[in-house]
This record gives C-alpha cells, sequence and structure tokens, in this order.
C-alpha cells in the first residue's frame, strides 16, 4: 500500500469517524432541544451538522476527484472552503444523488451559516439583524413541513415535537445515507476501506445503523428502568440497588425525572435537589462510593459491604 492509499484509507477513515460524530452530536443537540426559540440551541444543532457534512463531503470529493496525475497543490486549495453547497455540487458533478428540493435547501441553508451568520454576532454591524441562524432554521422549517413557528417570548413560543425533529432528522438522514453510499462505492473500487466505522460509535449509528434520531435510546432507558424496579431476579449489583435506602425526591415531580434519563437540560433542573437531599446525609462521601461503584465493570459486592456505609 502505497502513501497515497494510506491516505484515503487511515487519514479519512478517521476523517469518516469525526463526520459522524459530528452529526451525530447535531441530532443530539436537535433531540434534546423543547423550544425553537433559544438562538444558542439552533447554533449548537447548525455547527455540528454543519461541520459534519463538510468533512464527509470533503472525503467524498477526495475519493471522486483525486488521481496520481492532479496538481495536489491546486487540490487542496480547491478544498479549502466551507461553502456546503459548492462541496455538494462538486460531488453531483461525478455521482447522481437520490436527494431533492428539501435537502438542497437544508445544505443552502447550512452554506449561509456556516459561511458567514455565525461570526455575526462579534460584529457591530450585524446587530441589525439578529440571531440570523435561528431565523433561516425557522424559515427552512415552515416553508417544508408546513409548521407555524411563534417566537414571542415569554408568552408565545412553539415547542418542538418528536414529530418535527424525526422529520428534520429524515431530511438530514437522506442527505448522510447518500453520501456515504457513494464513499462506500468508491473506496470498493479503489480497493480501500475507508467506509469501515466501529459499530458501537457515533459514527456507527449514522452510518452503518443509519439512525437519525433517538427514539431507540429513549425507549431504552424506560424499559431498562422498568426491569430494574419490577425484577425480581437476584444479581450483584441488583441486590446492593436493593440495599441502599433511596433520597426523598419529590414524588409529584415524577415526569422531570424520568425526562432527565434522556435529557442534560432535565438533569440540571434537578441537579439543585440532589445537592440539597445530600446535605441531609451523615456520611455522603460513604454513600457516593456505593453509588459510583453501581455498575462498574469487574465491581461485585457482599452483603458486608454494606455495613460500614450503615454504621
Amino acid at each position: 500500500m502505497d502513501k497515497m492509499q494510506m491516505w484515503k484509507n487511515f487519514d479519512l477513515g478517521t476523517e469518516l469517524d469525526i463526520s459522524g460524530a459530528f452529526i451525530y452530536n447535531g441530532l443530539k443537540s436537535l433531540h434534546e432541544i423543547e423550544t425553537l426559540h433559544y438562538s444558542s440551541d439552533v447554533f449548537e444543532i447548525l455547527y455540528n451538522l454543519s461541520v459534519g457534512l463538510e468533512r464527509l463531503l470533503k472525503i467524498n470529493i477526495i475519493l471522486l476527484e483525486h488521481h496520481d496525475h492532479i496538481n495536489l497543490e491546486e487540490f487542496e486549495k480547491s478544498l479549502i472552503t466551507h461553502n456546503t453547497m459548492e462541496l455538494l455540487t462538486r460531488v453531483q458533478k461525478n455521482r447522481k444523488l437520490p436527494i431533492s428540493n428539501i435537502h438542497n435547501d437544508f445544505i443552502q441553508m447550512l452554506s449561509k451559516f456556516y459561511k458567514s451568520y455565525r461570526y455575526d454576532r462579534y460584529s457591530p454591524v450585524s446587530q441589525v439583524d439578529m440571531d440570523k441562524e435561528k431565523k433561516s432554521f425557522h424559515s427552512f422549517i415552515e416553508k417544508n413541513f408546513n409548521f407555524k413557528i411563534h417566537d414571542q417570548f415569554p408568552f408565545d413560543i412553539t415547542y418542538i415535537d418528536i414529530k418535527l425533529k424525526k422529520s428534520i432528522g429524515r431530511v438530514i438522514g437522506k442527505i448522510v445515507s447518500s453520501l456515504y453510499t457513494v464513499l462506500g462505492d468508491e473506496a470498493r473500487r479503489l480497493n480501500l476501506y475507508t467506509y469501515e466505522v466501529r459499530y458501537n460509535s457515533k459514527a456507527g449509528k449514522i452510518f452503518i445503523r443509519e439512525e437519525y434520531n433517538f427514539e431507540n435510546e429513549d425507549i431504552l432507558s424506560k424499559e431498562l428502568l422498568i426491569f430494574l424496579i419490577n425484577t425480581k431476579e437476584s444479581a450483584n449489583h441488583l441486590d446492593l440497588i436493593k440495599e441502599i435506602d433511596h433520597l426523598d425526591f419529590d414524588p409529584a415531580l415524577e415526569v422531570g425525572y424520568i425526562q432527565s434519563l434522556n435529557s442534560f437540560e432535565k438533569k440540571l433542573d434537578i441537579l439543585d435537589e440532589l445537592e440539597s437531599l445530600y446535605e441531609d446525609i451523615d456520611k455522603p462521601g460513604d454513600r457516593l462510593k456505593l453509588i459510583n461503584a453501581i455498575g462498574s465493570s469487574g465491581v461485585e459486592f457482599e452483603i458486608n459491604d454494606m455495613e460500614e456505609f450503615d454504621g
């Protein structure tokens, strides 16, 4: 395997892993938001998706366009761009992608965001028209999903439901899967394994499992919760859990507690309550040792392990 093959096989393989991680993070951010009001939330979604798709497009372009007789310096210069739409056009010159207007609209939105909107707040001139990334995302949604967005905080703002999140995810997924198909075809043509990613990674969820929402993860968390609460079976860590007295959380807030299993922001809402409950514990350090050990690989407990904690 020569230097160029090593580059395309391994370096670009790592780039694919990075691309998948960024796309995963963007979709995860979309999954966790409740409203479309906060510009910082929209920025996080668009930034991660922009970086992930840009890197994926550039991998495709290298596999499609690079050859032994190319001017490498000029070729590398041509990749120094954040114009996602321009990169997509280069791919489409070589391979027809099964995408439509809605997908092009999304790519165009990302291009504008990444090329200019993401830096607007660093300039006082941009204050004339603030929050461009949020407005462009709202416009994309209203145009393509027949979904009216209200943004008069705090009395009239739109909450984004799982149906809309999954619809947006499908648009992103179609673009991603189409590009990954081209990447795989080109890699195999060149007798490379650039398309390979770890199955149990962020990139694996995106490129191999082709999952563009987190509904399965939410279901898994709830099913595991039901199992842990209701199982009568005996097991090392399960037995320990049953021996530890629970903290006095408020049963009236059960919905928020369950939501926190799959939401970073919901966890933050409850952390103050947790800190308050820990202030009432005589030996919080002992409890933390047990809590941290639960679920740790290779850790087993004897019933005597509880004596120090109970005493």
